[in-house]
């Protein structure tokens, strides 16, 4: 964390608590309706996998979250 701090200019601090922040974020938690999923599916089914992700990430989904 130290090395990214120094490069950044970021306080440890500061990195810390948005790592924190980040990984308790409730988008990780979400849970999908059955209609959602499969809209989801749907509209990524045929999308090459970079565009797949940029979709999901402006969504707040993984990608791996559509596989389950």
């Amino acid at each position: 964390m130290w090395e990214v701090s120094r490069a950044s200019g970021i306080s440890e601090a500061t990195l810390e608590r948005w790592l924190s922040q980040s990984l308790g974020d409730p988008a990780r938690g979400r849970v999908w309706t059955a209609a959602s999923r499969f809209d989801a599916v749907l509209t990524t089914a045929l999308l090459d996998q970079a565009t797949r992700n940029a979709r999901c990430c402006s969504q707040g989904v993984y990608p791996h979250g559509l596989a389950q």
